[in-house]
């Protein structure tokens, strides 16, 4: 079978396209080498970060999310936010219902605001801004925990979660603040049962080790009993735990741990890898999976075309290269850590199609250049591939990790490429 649309790439923004395309009727392919950035992400839903703050001015200032997209267009007139034009809250906020619509259908829900970001801690002892959260993270939202008692309680031998440095450092960012925390305290406890068991052998308690043994219901039985004796009198209001609460059972262990201490608890943001990335991409692969989008895992090596067109791709799965045709293509590879942008020296290049880029001060912005319909173009604008799309991370002239708007960028430039593909046919 050809598909209508074919598309490279196996993060958010690669499965948005599939799901718009797919929604209007389409046959859809997407194509990857593996998972995308998406799995390694933080659990943040990023549309626009606290761009307009100061240091040492309070959070409150810079959470709109709507004046920092402006401000976003103002200072990048390459953002893909910019090139779409006015009216781009909104925009990126029906988009975005309608894909929390679907996640909801999964039993997944995001929770957050599309006015206002919430500000979160990290495992690095630092906060962040972000518009919404994955529901293991969503209760550590520091902008609810004015006066809280608070406990970070860690994992003996998890070596990339230090709860003591994790609670000193909290606090002093908070000390003085109208978010100050009334009692601070931190604390660590074993996995009993778990290193040197049948399952864990080699005595490993990596992150995702430590998440597959709190999916054991035996070991987790253990922890909540452990963590209630720690937990018993103390009166803490909300406990902040490393990010490996279950690759599955999260929500249900979250709610035994309140259920037994009492105290709103939640997960601090991930570094990476992440599990709270994973438990989201196995949510999303479900939903392409009940949708009926075929997925392959392959690699895109380069690409035919006549003139202007694109009429195939060329895909090493496993040792064999096949050709793959199709009538549309999106290009949803990611930028750097996907793969999709490759960096030779201060070089950079798009090596399927050969697209131009925008090559700015800082390599993070370098990436493919496009026009408001995400065709790729030259730099007169002239539109290099009439069938071809591209969104996410692969498109260039911003920085998602400054401007906290990755998230939102995968979904508005995921949602216009699946449409404007189906177009196009």
């Amino acid at each position: 079978m050809t598909p209508d649309i074919a598309i490279i790439g196996g993060g958010l923004t690669g499965a948005v396209s599939a799901l718009k395309a797919k929604e209007q009727g389409k046959e859809v392919l997407l194509v990857r080498m593996a998972w995308g950035a998406t799995a390694l992400g933080s659990g943040g839903f990023d549309v626009a970060g606290d761009i307009l703050r100061i240091p040492g001015r309070e959070w409150e200032d810079s959470l709109d999310i709507a004046k920092n997209i402006a401000e976003i267009c103002r200072r990048t007139p390459q953002h893909p936010y910019s090139l779409v034009g006015e009216e781009i809250h909104p925009l990126i906020k029906n988009k975005g219902e309608w894909f929390f619509g679907l996640l909801r259908e999964q039993g997944y829900e995001m929770k957050g605001s599309w006015e206002k970001n919430a500000v979160f801690p990290t495992a690095l002892g630092t906060l962040r801004a972000t518009a919404f959260s994955l529901g293991s993270l969503s209760n550590g939202n520091i902008l609810e925990m004015k006066g809280a008692r608070v406990l970070c309680l860690g994992i003996s031998g998890l070596s990339d979660f230090n709860s003591g440095f994790l609670t000193r450092s909290l606090y002093e960012k908070l000390k003085g603040t109208p978010l100050e925390w009334k009692k601070a305290e931190s604390g660590d406890l074993p996995l009993k049962g778990w290193i040197g068991s049948t399952k864990n052998p080699a005595g490993e308690l990596s992150s995702q080790s430590a998440a597959m043994a709190l999916d054991e219901s035996d070991i987790f039985s253990s922890f909540v009993e452990s963590v209630e004796k720690k937990t018993k009198g103390d009166g803490y209001s909300h406990i902040l735990f490393p990010p490996v609460l279950g690759v599955s059972r999260w929500k249900e262990n979250i709610s035994a741990l309140e259920k037994a201490t009492g105290a709103r608890c939640a997960e601090v943001f991930p570094l990476s890898p992440s599990i709270p990335g994973m438990r989201f991409q196995r949510v999303v692969d479900s939903l392409l999976g009940k949708t009926g989008i075929n997925v392959i895992q392959g690699t895109v090596t380069g690409c035919t075309h006549n003139g202007r067109r694109v009429t195939g791709l060329r895909v090493i799965k496993q040792v064999t290269e096949e050709p793959l045709a199709a009538g549309s293509y999106i290009l949803a590879s990611g930028r750097f850590v996907g793969g999709g942008i490759k960096a030779y020296g201060r070089a950079f290049a798009e090596e399927i199609f050969g697209l131009s880029l925008i090559s700015q001060e800082t390599s993070m912005s370098t990436g493919v250049r496009v026009n408001p319909a995400m065709s790729p173009c030259d730099e007169a604008g002239g539109v290099l591939y009439g069938n071809l799309f591209c969104a996410g991370s692969v498109i260039g002239g911003y920085d998602p990790a400054h401007e906290m708007c990755g998230s939102g960028v995968a979904l508005l430039t995921g949602v216009l490429a699946g449409e404007n593909a189906v177009r196009n046919l």
